[in-house]
């Protein structure tokens, strides 16, 4: 059995990104769009995250806080450089362009999207395991889970 990951509350939108709209560093103004409720504090914590969002392991977790740690220099310096009326460079504008990017495959609608994609990919390699070694040669990986 795997060791469960110690970060149980995975954001999906960084927590370094949210606090650029806070007055305090920790909390946020939030409306439900559903319900039109608003909420005058919220706590960025709480927000844009799931219980293990990206799986137990830790691996998605790690890798995209090191990613985001790049990032959140970036946006920093990007601010100060806003406040001093000067040119944002080429390379933040690219650091800028794949956080977008990035972002964009963080969410729920895309994790189901690869993860139904991935499905698909396993049913056609099994379909061709049995269709040229027989329906015993399917690896276990490839077989449909319950």
């Amino acid at each position: 059995m795997q060791k469960q990951f110690h970060t149980k509350n995975q954001h999906y939108v960084p927590q370094f990104y949210l606090r650029n709209f806070s007055e305090d560093g920790r909390s946020l103004k939030k409306v439900v769009l559903s319900s039109g409720k608003v909420f005058e504090t919220s706590s960025i914590k709480g927000e844009c995250s799931k219980d293990y969002f990206y799986g137990n392991d830790g691996f998605v977790e790690r890798m995209l806080g090191c990613i985001e740690e790049d990032c959140a220099e970036y946006f920093r310096d990007a601010l100060q450089l806003k406040q001093e009326k000067e040119k944002i460079p080429n390379k933040m504008r690219c650091c800028f362009a794949a956080f977008a990017a990035l972002q964009s495959m963080r969410t729920k609608k895309s994790k189901t999207f690869f993860a139904d994609t991935d499905k698909e990919h396993n049913k056609i390699l099994a379909g061709l395991y049995e269709r040229d070694y027989g329906p015993d040669s399917i690896p276990d990986e490839l077989k449909e889970k319950d």
